[in-house]
């Protein structure tokens, strides 16, 4: 049996992708983007979120981890053995598993609660983390919705060994493929890797005629100045990318999260744009030939 990590299963979304749609979270991904919203995401193993707001120093979670590991909400990583005694054990709700296993079948049971809702051009959506890190899973489950006739997408980084994830790629019908900057030494700077893999898996997605949308997150103060703009138009011309563009704008939703998970939100410089400033970004990649749409 096929098993994986997720975070959650998002039913009825209108926002990733075409109609309505199951959207599948995996966790994990080998990005580090420093304006990341969702640093839950990020670890590929099962953590806590600790909301101090709720916590009412009550003892629960300590008196029942049988390691010490959870010390007034905060959990040691390396004590714990993710028994998630201490989040069941939390009435207040201030302790939080964020992380499953689950079973290829345990997803489509939910899936197809959805399935009637998906009419012509709705479908699932497995987004992250990276869909990608998680190739035979990712494979499998995709697998499973086209046996059902399910329109599938997967929103990706492009950080990944397309060796192991080409086989799930073939079960996509649709894929969302992220640029996060215009130079290897920006995505080092805000990422913390390389783009040339990036770059390599854009182009075999184009190579595969598979259906593909680029997707940029216009963050002010990280990527949305028009130098890094202009290159990366010129580099989705050099890869041959002649598709939409899809713009999202940054928020700052998530960046309580680092503290619930004991972390240190690391991109104090990045602002979210003005619907103004994604406009001009809007014009700015439509001046450049491609259908830009701005989100959010």
């Amino acid at each position: 049996m096929v098993c994986g990590m997720i975070l959650n299963i998002q039913r009825h979304s209108v926002h990733d992708g075409p109609g309505l749609r199951t959207t599948v979270f995996f966790k994990g991904c080998p990005l580090r983007c420093r304006w990341c919203c969702n640093p839950e995401s990020q670890n590929y193993k099962q953590e806590f979120l600790y909301v101090k707001a709720r916590c009412i120093q009550c003892g629960a979670c300590e008196s029942v981890c049988p390691e010490n590991a959870c010390q007034e909400g905060r959990i040691d990583p390396l004590q714990c053995k993710n028994c998630g005694l201490c989040a069941g054990e939390c009435y207040a709700g201030a302790l939080k598993r964020v992380g499953r296993m689950v079973s290829v079948s345990q997803v489509m049971d939910e899936i197809l609660k959805d399935e009637g809702y998906y009419e012509s051009s709705g479908g699932v959506t497995v987004s992250g983390g990276e869909a990608f890190a998680q190739p035979e899973f990712l494979k499998e489950l995709l697998k499973a919705c086209k046996r059902e006739q399910i329109h599938t997408l997967v929103e990706t980084c492009g950080y990944f060994d397309w060796k192991k994830g080409k086989e799930a790629a073939v079960w996509a019908d649709r894929i969302y493929f992220d640029i996060k900057h215009g130079d290897d030494e920006g995505y080092r700077t805000y990422t913390g890797v390389s783009i040339k893999l990036v770059l390599h898996n854009l182009r075999r997605f184009l190579a595969s005629e598979k259906s593909v949308t680029v997707r940029i997150p216009i963050v002010k103060g990280c990527n949305s100045d028009e130098k890094t703009m202009e290159k990366m138009a010129a580099l989705l011309h050099a890869c041959g990318y002649q598709g939409p563009v899809h713009l999202l704008p940054y928020h700052a939703y998530g960046s309580v999260k680092y503290e619930q998970l004991g972390r240190r939100y690391g991109c104090e410089e990045a602002k979210r744009p003005s619907g103004e400033e994604m406009k001009t970004c809007a014009s700015f990649f439509g001046r450049k030939g491609f259908e830009a749409v701005c989100y959010g």
